[in-house]
Parts: structure tokens; C-alpha cells; sequence
């Protein structure tokens, strides 16, 4: 985090120099101020980054500082995985790509750029896949896939902004909307699994609606060796398209 005061109200652009000018990393604070907090996302670990702050007042004067920081090298989990990279010449989406898990037993979730760096990790292990929302909050989920959780929200420093309980348990996926958190949840007690979704209500915490996919899909169907006559469904995802949940 880049602290600091300015003598007139200006915007930040920050700007983190990639290994390449496809893995550069620009983004802009847009509020006017003079007291500036500014998280810096997207820094290389274990080298000396170059981070340029460019300060621009209401008449788009610019004031230009560079600053040189050093982060710690990589955690174990990390270190030890290998990333391959195959590149064609077909369009790249913008941004990182999130993990699911790092190395072969810790679920803390990390993202890596383009060519395979990693520019980002939490240091927490969060056993779902998680939703990344614009740069802006993950929400994540703590405790027993199969029995009660923790939801949380935080920003991408791991502040928690807000937390959520459920009984119902989370084993893959959330999904975030204005109003709502959309769930995969695990526990349909008394005898089956990961065979419904659930929403809680992002103001009152409160679980607003449920579906059940035994009153939809027939049960007794067999879709391979790995399930079982209990988890008959192992559903994993949920998204939302155009107000409606897929």
C-alpha cells in the first residue's frame, strides 16, 4: 500500500512494469483527493518492481514518481509448481487467471499473468472456487463443505468486508449478484449431496430461496462410476446470464 499526501486534489494513475508491455498492469484511482491509500495489485514476488504513480489535477497537469519495490519471494506451494504457457496468435482476455488451488494440498487461491508469472495469492487456504468480482471483492468460503460455512467478502488485500454463515455448506461454486449470493451447496440432509443451490440475501444475511434438483432430475440415472446413490448429481457450478441462473 502507497500512502502519501498531495498539496491539491489529484487522480493516481499507477502503472506496474511487466517482464513484457502485454503483462503491464495500469489502473486508475478516479477520486480527486489529498490523503491517497492506494493498494498496489499485480507486483512480482521476490524481485524489485518498478511502480510509476502519475498524479493528475482537475486542469490534467501531471506529476510523474517512480518508486522501486521489493516483494518477498514466493511461498513454498507456490514456488514449487510449474506453470506451461502455450501461446497462439487468437485474442487474449484482459486480467489474471485464478486458481483453484496451489500446488497439490493448499486451496489458498492465487492468479497468474499472461506469460505464467504470478502477480497475486491469499495466504489462507479458502476451500471454494471462489468469485472474483471486477477487481473490486472476492467472496470465498471457510469451514465444512458438508456442514456449516463462513461466506466471506473481501477486497483483494483480505480485509473482510462482510461475512455470511450458512448450514448448508459450499463445495464448488458463488455466485455474486447485487443482491444475492448463489451457492452450490453440499448438505441436503438427510440422505443426499451436492444436488441444490441456495441464495443469501447480501443485506440481511438471511437464506431467501432454495432449490432442490430431486423435485427436477430423476435420481435413480446413472452418470458414471464416481457417483454414488447420495451424491447422484454433483453439481458444481451456477452463473447468472441476462437474470437468470444457468
Amino acid at each position: 500500500i502507497v500512502l502519501f499526501k498531495s498539496s491539491e486534489p489529484v487522480q493516481v494513475s499507477v502503472r506496474i512494469q511487466g517482464v513484457d508491455e502485454a503483462s503491464d498492469i495500469v489502473y486508475l484511482y478516479e477520486d480527486f483527493t489529498r490523503d491517497h491509500i492506494l493498494p498496489l495489485y499485480g507486483l512480482y514476488p521476490g524481485v524489485v518492481n518498478t511502480v510509476t504513480l502519475t498524479l493528475i489535477n482537475a486542469t490534467s497537469q501531471k506529476l510523474v514518481k517512480t518508486l522501486l519495490i521489493e516483494t518477498d519471494h514466493l511461498p513454498p506451494d507456490l514456488a514449487m509448481n510449474q506453470l506451461s504457457i502455450t501461446k497462439s496468435n487468437l485474442p487474449i482476455s484482459p486480467g489474471f487467471t485464478f486458481s483453484y488451488r496451489n500446488g497439490f494440498s493448499s486451496t489458498a487461491k492465487s492468479a497468474f499473468d499472461l506469460n505464467g508469472d504470478y502477480r497475486w495469492y491469499l495466504t489462507k487456504n479458502y476451500h471454494t472456487s471462489g468469485s472474483y468480482d471486477s477487481g473490486r471483492r472476492l467472496v470465498l468460503s471457510l469451514g465444512d463443505p458438508y456442514g456449516p460455512i463462513i461466506v466471506v467478502e473481501m477486497n483483494y488485500l483480505g480485509k473482510v468486508l462482510k461475512a455470511y454463515y450458512s448450514p448448508y455448506g459450499n463445495h464448488h461454486d458463488i455466485t455474486l449478484t447485487e443482491s444475492s449470493l448463489i451457492i452450490t451447496g453440499s448438505d441436503n440432509a438427510p440422505n443426499t449431496i451436492e444436488d441444490f443451490v441456495y441464495a443469501i440475501d447480501r443485506n440481511s444475511g438471511d437464506v431467501t430461496q432454495r432449490l432442490s434438483y430431486l423435485g427436477i432430475l430423476d435420481r435413480t440415472r446413472h452418470s458414471g462410476y464416481f457417483y454414488s446413490n447420495k451424491d447422484w448429481m454433483h453439481r458444481t457450478s451456477v452463473r447468472e446470464y441476462e437474470g437468470d441462473l444457468i
